[in-house]
Protein backbone atom coordinates (compact mmCIF):
# COMPACT_ATOMS: atom_id res chain seq x y z
CA UNK A 1 0.00 0.00 0.00
CA UNK A 2 1.29 3.38 -1.43
CA UNK A 3 1.71 6.29 1.19
CA UNK A 4 -0.90 8.26 0.05
CA UNK A 5 -3.68 4.94 0.03
CA UNK A 6 -2.46 4.77 3.70
CA UNK A 7 -2.78 8.32 4.37
CA UNK A 8 -6.29 7.89 2.64
CA UNK A 9 -7.43 5.20 4.86
CA UNK A 10 -6.17 6.70 8.14
CA UNK A 11 -8.39 9.74 7.34
CA UNK A 12 -11.62 7.81 6.39
CA UNK A 13 -11.22 5.74 9.30
CA UNK A 14 -10.53 8.69 11.58
CA UNK A 15 -13.81 10.53 9.92
CA UNK A 16 -15.66 7.49 10.70
CA UNK A 17 -14.70 7.38 13.85
CA UNK A 18 -15.86 11.30 14.52
CA UNK A 19 -18.80 10.70 13.01
CA UNK A 20 -19.55 7.97 14.63
CA UNK A 21 -18.91 9.59 17.94
CA UNK A 22 -21.06 12.56 17.40
CA UNK A 23 -24.24 10.23 16.04
CA UNK A 24 -23.96 8.68 19.21
CA UNK A 25 -23.79 11.42 21.00
CA UNK A 26 -27.00 12.60 18.98
CA UNK A 27 -29.37 9.87 19.64
CA UNK A 28 -28.63 9.44 22.95
CA UNK A 29 -29.83 13.35 23.49
CA UNK A 30 -31.47 14.43 21.00
CA UNK A 31 -34.91 12.37 21.56
CA UNK A 32 -35.76 14.23 24.60
CA UNK A 33 -36.56 16.87 21.37
CA UNK A 34 -38.89 15.15 20.32
CA UNK A 35 -40.77 15.34 23.65
CA UNK A 36 -40.70 18.84 23.47
CA UNK A 37 -41.94 19.36 19.79
CA UNK A 38 -45.14 17.26 21.22
CA UNK A 39 -45.57 19.30 23.68
CA UNK A 40 -45.32 16.23 26.61
CA UNK A 41 -48.21 15.18 24.95
CA UNK A 42 -50.06 17.88 24.65
CA UNK A 43 -49.71 16.96 21.24
CA UNK A 44 -51.68 13.96 20.19
CA UNK A 45 -50.07 13.10 16.69
CA UNK A 46 -48.22 14.76 13.77
CA UNK A 47 -47.13 13.87 10.32
CA UNK A 48 -43.69 12.26 9.55
CA UNK A 49 -43.08 15.50 7.36
CA UNK A 50 -43.50 18.35 9.68
CA UNK A 51 -41.94 15.75 12.78
CA UNK A 52 -38.58 16.33 10.67
CA UNK A 53 -38.85 19.64 10.01
CA UNK A 54 -39.49 20.42 13.36
CA UNK A 55 -36.30 18.49 14.47
CA UNK A 56 -34.28 20.22 11.83
CA UNK A 57 -35.71 23.72 13.10
CA UNK A 58 -34.81 22.53 16.46
CA UNK A 59 -31.01 22.20 14.93
CA UNK A 60 -30.88 18.30 14.51
CA UNK A 61 -28.86 17.37 11.46
CA UNK A 62 -30.54 16.22 7.98
CA UNK A 63 -28.47 12.77 8.25
CA UNK A 64 -29.50 12.75 11.91
CA UNK A 65 -33.46 12.92 11.89
CA UNK A 66 -34.35 9.55 10.91
CA UNK A 67 -31.73 8.12 13.53
CA UNK A 68 -33.19 10.36 16.06
CA UNK A 69 -37.05 9.30 15.62
CA UNK A 70 -35.84 5.63 15.52
CA UNK A 71 -34.53 6.26 18.74
CA UNK A 72 -37.59 7.82 20.44
CA UNK A 73 -39.58 5.21 19.19
CA UNK A 74 -37.25 2.68 21.03
CA UNK A 75 -37.88 4.71 24.50
CA UNK A 76 -41.28 4.86 23.45
CA UNK A 77 -41.84 8.44 23.52
CA UNK A 78 -43.74 8.04 20.12
CA UNK A 79 -44.95 5.04 17.75
CA UNK A 80 -45.62 5.22 14.38
CA UNK A 81 -49.00 4.65 12.74
CA UNK A 82 -48.58 1.03 11.50
CA UNK A 83 -52.10 1.33 8.90
CA UNK A 84 -50.91 4.32 7.18
CA UNK A 85 -47.02 4.55 7.94
CA UNK A 86 -47.29 8.76 7.80
CA UNK A 87 -47.78 9.74 11.02
CA UNK A 88 -46.19 9.54 14.59
CA UNK A 89 -48.69 8.64 18.23
CA UNK A 90 -47.47 10.77 21.12
CA UNK A 91 -46.94 7.79 24.02
CA UNK A 92 -48.15 8.50 27.40
CA UNK A 93 -45.63 7.82 30.10
CA UNK A 94 -47.59 5.84 32.08
CA UNK A 95 -48.08 3.54 28.91
CA UNK A 96 -44.36 2.98 28.53
CA UNK A 97 -43.46 -0.01 30.10
CA UNK A 98 -46.34 -2.06 28.80
CA UNK A 99 -45.39 -1.23 25.34
CA UNK A 100 -41.91 -1.49 25.83
CA UNK A 101 -42.87 -4.93 27.56
CA UNK A 102 -44.81 -5.28 23.66
CA UNK A 103 -41.63 -4.88 21.74
CA UNK A 104 -39.80 -7.67 23.64
CA UNK A 105 -42.61 -10.04 22.95
CA UNK A 106 -42.99 -9.46 19.47
CA UNK A 107 -39.11 -9.03 18.40
CA UNK A 108 -38.27 -12.45 20.39
CA UNK A 109 -41.62 -14.43 18.13
CA UNK A 110 -39.38 -13.00 15.11
CA UNK A 111 -36.51 -14.88 16.75
CA UNK A 112 -37.66 -17.90 17.70
CA UNK A 113 -39.03 -18.52 14.19
CA UNK A 114 -35.73 -18.21 12.97
CA UNK A 115 -34.52 -20.46 16.22
CA UNK A 116 -37.40 -22.81 15.44
CA UNK A 117 -36.27 -23.26 11.78
CA UNK A 118 -32.78 -23.44 12.45
CA UNK A 119 -31.77 -20.89 9.87
CA UNK A 120 -30.76 -17.62 9.64
CA UNK A 121 -32.76 -16.53 6.46
CA UNK A 122 -36.51 -16.58 5.57
CA UNK A 123 -38.10 -15.08 2.71
CA UNK A 124 -40.86 -12.21 3.80
CA UNK A 125 -43.77 -14.57 2.78
CA UNK A 126 -42.21 -17.55 4.94
CA UNK A 127 -41.62 -15.27 8.06
CA UNK A 128 -44.93 -13.49 7.94
CA UNK A 129 -46.94 -17.26 7.54
CA UNK A 130 -45.12 -18.29 10.63
CA UNK A 131 -45.60 -15.48 12.88
CA UNK A 132 -49.17 -15.48 11.93
CA UNK A 133 -49.61 -19.28 12.72
CA UNK A 134 -48.09 -18.17 15.96
CA UNK A 135 -51.56 -16.29 16.63
CA UNK A 136 -49.87 -12.59 16.04
CA UNK A 137 -52.64 -10.48 13.82
CA UNK A 138 -51.87 -9.15 10.78
CA UNK A 139 -51.38 -5.08 12.45
CA UNK A 140 -48.81 -7.43 15.46
CA UNK A 141 -47.26 -9.17 12.31
CA UNK A 142 -46.37 -5.31 10.75
CA UNK A 143 -45.21 -4.34 14.01
CA UNK A 144 -43.45 -6.97 14.91
CA UNK A 145 -41.28 -6.88 11.35
CA UNK A 146 -40.82 -2.98 11.64
CA UNK A 147 -39.73 -2.89 15.10
CA UNK A 148 -37.39 -5.84 14.49
CA UNK A 149 -35.38 -4.57 11.95
CA UNK A 150 -35.44 -0.98 13.12
CA UNK A 151 -33.87 -2.75 16.47
CA UNK A 152 -31.31 -4.95 14.19
CA UNK A 153 -32.77 -8.30 15.61
CA UNK A 154 -33.13 -8.65 11.64
CA UNK A 155 -32.18 -7.37 8.78
CA UNK A 156 -33.90 -7.31 5.12
CA UNK A 157 -32.97 -7.04 1.29
CA UNK A 158 -34.05 -7.69 -2.04
CA UNK A 159 -33.79 -11.29 -3.12
CA UNK A 160 -35.04 -11.47 -6.85
CA UNK A 161 -38.78 -10.10 -6.89
CA UNK A 162 -39.09 -10.68 -3.00
CA UNK A 163 -37.59 -9.86 0.48
CA UNK A 164 -35.34 -11.67 2.80
CA UNK A 165 -35.12 -11.49 6.25
CA UNK A 166 -31.54 -12.30 8.06
CA UNK A 167 -31.26 -12.54 11.46
CA UNK A 168 -28.46 -10.72 13.16
CA UNK A 169 -27.12 -12.48 16.60
CA UNK A 170 -27.65 -10.71 19.84
CA UNK A 171 -23.75 -9.96 20.04
CA UNK A 172 -23.89 -8.13 16.97
CA UNK A 173 -26.91 -5.73 16.80
CA UNK A 174 -25.02 -2.52 18.65
CA UNK A 175 -22.30 -3.14 15.54
CA UNK A 176 -24.99 -3.80 12.92
CA UNK A 177 -26.70 -0.50 13.64
CA UNK A 178 -23.73 1.67 13.49
CA UNK A 179 -22.52 0.09 10.59
CA UNK A 180 -25.76 0.76 8.99
CA UNK A 181 -25.51 4.53 10.22
CA UNK A 182 -21.60 4.83 8.30
CA UNK A 183 -22.95 3.06 5.46
CA UNK A 184 -25.89 5.45 5.20
CA UNK A 185 -23.35 8.94 5.64
CA UNK A 186 -21.10 7.33 3.24
CA UNK A 187 -23.42 7.36 0.59
CA UNK A 188 -24.78 10.43 1.02
CA UNK A 189 -21.57 12.22 1.00
CA UNK A 190 -20.92 10.84 -2.22
CA UNK A 191 -24.42 12.11 -3.51
CA UNK A 192 -23.22 15.32 -2.40
CA UNK A 193 -20.16 15.00 -3.95
CA UNK A 194 -21.74 13.96 -7.84
CA UNK A 195 -24.19 17.14 -7.04
CA UNK A 196 -21.26 19.49 -6.08
CA UNK A 197 -19.82 18.15 -9.05
CA UNK A 198 -22.42 18.77 -11.27
CA UNK A 199 -23.51 21.95 -10.43
CA UNK A 200 -19.52 23.03 -10.78
CA UNK A 201 -20.07 21.58 -14.62
CA UNK A 202 -22.57 23.77 -15.32
CA UNK A 203 -21.09 26.87 -13.72
CA UNK A 204 -23.63 27.47 -10.50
Amino acid sequence: MTKRRKKAKLTEELNEKETMKRWRAAIRSDPSIVGSIFKDGRVKVMTDRELKRKLEEKGVAADDVDDVIDEAERRKLITIDYETWSSYHWISPEKRKEEKQETQRLEKAVEDIFLKRCTDRLLEDELRKDLISTGLSAREVKRALYEAERDCVVTSSALGGCWEYRLVPPEERKRELEERRWSLWVLQEKIREKMEMGLEGVGV
